[in-house]
């Protein structure tokens, strides 16, 4: 009976031997890490969780700072450029009651928004 040459076997170190044997360290590295990380991860979860903060706690980065007028009119283009989106977005979702928008003031047939209805808006819809 005659055997056959294993390639793998007789390849030289830096032949094909040794490139599947650098696969084979890289794969068991890769598990290794990836136990590694998912343990962490789970362990770093647990602490972020802590206790749940009151939805007045948090500053929505697209609002004004506090030091700002809430009692302050907006115009449509004001509201749009505060939510970052374009005006026919906000006749949308003002048409839409679904979306709840808060109905703007009528002064001298101009429309305006009250700061802070937008805030209280953004507030309820943010989970």
């Amino acid at each position: 009976m005659t055997r056959t040459a294993d390639p793998a076997k007789d390849a030289p170190p830096g032949g094909l031997a040794g490139v599947l044997a650098n696969l084979a360290a890289i794969g068991r590295r890769l598990v290794e890490t990836s136990e590694s990380a998912l343990a962490l991860l789970r362990e770093g979860e647990a602490e972020c969780r802590g206790p749940a903060r009151e939805p007045e706690a948090i500053q929505n980065p697209m609002l004004p700072s506090p030091t700002e007028k809430p009692s302050a009119l907006m115009t449509r283009r004001e509201v749009a450029a505060l939510l970052r989106i374009d005006e026919r977005t906000l006749a949308r979702w003002r048409a839409d009651p679904s979306t709840k928008f808060p109905e703007p003031v009528h002064r001298a047939r101009v429309l305006r928004w009250r700061r802070i209805s937008i805030e209280r808006w953004l507030a309820a819809r943010e989970p």
